[in-house]
C-alpha cells in the first residue's frame, strides 16, 4: 500500500515539474517574441509595482503623484 502511495506521488510531483517545465517555455517564448518584434519589454510598471508592495500599499489603488506645478 505504501509503495503504491509513493509511487503516486512521485508520479504527481513529476507531472507537476513538467507542466512548470511547458510553462516556462511558453512564457519565455512569448517574451521573446515580443523582444523580436518590438524591440524591448518595458518593466518600470513592474517595478514601480515591486516598490509600492514593498511600502505594504496596494499597487491597484496606488496613483502617482505628477510633477509639481510650484
Amino acid at each position: 500500500m505504501s509503495d503504491d502511495s509513493n509511487e503516486r506521488s512521485e508520479l504527481l510531483r513529476l507531472l507537476a515539474v513538467l507542466a512548470l517545465a511547458g510553462v516556462l517555455v511558453v512564457s519565455f517564448y512569448g517574451d521573446r517574441k515580443l523582444v523580436t518584434t518590438g524591440g524591448s519589454i518595458d518593466y518600470r510598471n513592474r517595478i514601480t509595482g515591486a516598490r509600492v508592495m514593498a511600502e505594504r500599499l496596494d499597487p491597484f489603488q496606488y496613483r502617482e503623484k505628477g510633477p509639481s506645478t510650484a
